[in-house]
């Protein structure tokens, strides 16, 4: 379960030249897309928020996060939970009057104004008893009131309707037993069940079988990036 540590990515030398070439163009793909929502000179319509739900740092989600940050641009925040001082939910439902954590200010509030701001979630999590780490849930436990509201009769009112999140979950389970067995796919479907809520529109990435990386093989970091390139064109396409 979870992700290991220390992991590169790595290159197949065979493949040097092409990646050359498809890096020209994707460069030249993302100035366009940077164009549109306004990234350069710190004028971004599109705010991003990645947050690294894995205890380290240099794990695969730690270097698929750094991948999502570093195709965003600066615009985009990195935060990794691990360095995260969040105090635990008490289940005192007072945030549902309130709309915000009745307990001592700590950095579960100032991410809760993050999350808020953001039009874009790249969320990453390593897979602990088939579902998220306990940091990153305990983070959504105390801040339901953000994602949800509650009308006269009970019923859940998204608070983030129409904005976009991607998740990104590992597990050292090989494929496709990661997704029979619920593992990765436990973890993404604990995720979207809350982003849903929220009123996001979600996409996702699982990396089963982590135990047999030496290094972290480049499809995976490819594949993100396509993936924030299709979020980023299709936000491109619906009116403001």
């Amino acid at each position: 379960m979870g992700d290991l540590p220390d992991i590169q990515m790595v290159r197949s030398p065979q493949k040097i030249a092409v990646r050359m070439r498809m890096r020209g163009v994707r460069l030249r793909r993302m100035r366009r897309l940077r164009a549109t929502f306004g990234l350069r000179k710190g004028k971004a319509m599109m705010r991003s928020l990645i947050i690294n739900g894995s205890p380290r740092r240099n794990g695969t989600i730690g270097t698929m996060m750094r991948v999502a940050s570093e195709t965003l641009g600066p615009d985009a925040e990195l935060v990794h939970i691990g360095d995260c001082r969040i105090a635990p939910c008490t289940a005192c439902m007072r945030c549902r009057e309130t709309g915000e954590c009745s307990l001592p200010h700590d950095d579960g509030h100032d991410l809760a104004e993050k999350i808020r701001n953001a039009d874009l979630l790249v969320i990453g999590s390593p897979t602990h008893w088939g579902g998220m780490s306990a940091p990153l849930k305990n983070l959504f436990d105390r801040n339901v009131p953000v994602f949800m509201g509650e009308s006269a009769r009970g019923i859940p009112v998204a608070r983030q309707k129409g904005k976009r999140a991607l998740i990104v979950a590992a597990c050292t389970t090989p494929y496709p037993f990661n997704i029979w067995m619920k593992q990765s796919r436990g973890t993404v479907r604990a995720l979207r069940e809350i982003l849903r809520t929220g009123g996001y529109r979600t996409a996702s990435i699982e990396i089963g079988g982590t135990k047999r990386f030496g290094t972290l093989p480049s499809r995976y970091p490819e594949r993100l990036k396509r993936k924030l390139w299709k979020i980023l064109r299709k936000t491109a396409d619906t009116p403001r």
